[in-house]
């Protein structure tokens, strides 16, 4: 999901493990209501117009969660998880060119796991006396919504309907290594697209008392807490 990131400011999800190291912490217990900003009657409509376009789900392996903030990226977790994708056409749009096309909501949904390798934590990563070790594993969900201004792909190359093909993002392990470029956006949209995030946030479990979400941020919106809570050893 690193394609995601570089619109709202790098996030991803998700991680394979199978090592029985669990994270275990201080309490720093946080919460995230995502499913309640994931539902379609989330989108923005025209005259209660709303027809479900594309509705996808695929597994991804091998992707990377980058630790929030960092520059250049650095990562703190493999990823393995399920991605339901759903755009749901909700009207004609009318701003004047060069942006044209009509309006679609994004739903995407994140289930998965995590698995960290050796380094900060995502929730504290200036801290040189708080480290992770390599092989705490956990889960996450969550997602994001956006609002898409475009033509959508009906060519016949991507499948709009069912099961996606399972996406192998390839990364190394290695702390400044991007896995490859996965942008689903590219693929269901003709290029000239505009892409506008609306809401997202994921949160991390990693055993008791060890959670953390990675939120938008928006002062005096409790639906966009921002970041809270952490991954430690």
């Amino acid at each position: 999901m690193m394609p995601w990131k570089a619109w709202v400011a790098a996030i991803a999800i998700a991680g394979a493990a199978f090592f029985t190291a669990r994270a275990d912490a201080a309490p720093n217990v946080v919460h995230l209501n995502w499913g309640s900003q994931l539902n379609p009657s989330d989108c923005p409509d025209d005259q209660n117009y709303r027809y479900l376009e594309v509705n996808v789900t695929g597994q991804v392996s091998n992707d990377a969660d980058q630790v929030p903030g960092t520059d250049p990226a650095r990562f703190w977790a493999r990823l393995e998880y399920n991605r339901h994708i759903q755009v749901w056409k909700v009207g004609i749009q009318v701003d004047p060119p060069p942006v044209t096309g009509e309006r679609y909501c994004v739903l995407v949904h994140y289930q998965g796991s995590w698995m960290t390798i050796a380094g900060p934590t995502p929730g504290d990563p200036g801290n040189p006396n708080l480290k992770l070790t390599a092989g705490i594993e956990g889960t996450f969900e969550g997602g994001y919504r956006a609002v898409v201004i475009g033509v959508l792909n009906e060519t016949g190359s991507v499948k709009l309907r069912g099961r996606a093909p399972t996406v192998d993002r390839g990364w190394s392990g290695l702390p400044y290594a991007s896995p490859a470029l996965d942008d689903w956006i590219d693929r269901f949209f003709l290029p000239g697209s505009v892409a506008t995030p609306v809401w997202w946030g994921w949160i991390y479990h990693g055993g008791p008392n060890s959670t953390f979400v990675n939120a938008c941020n928006i002062s005096g919106n409790a639906d966009c807490p921002g970041n809270g809570g952490n991954i430690t050893p």
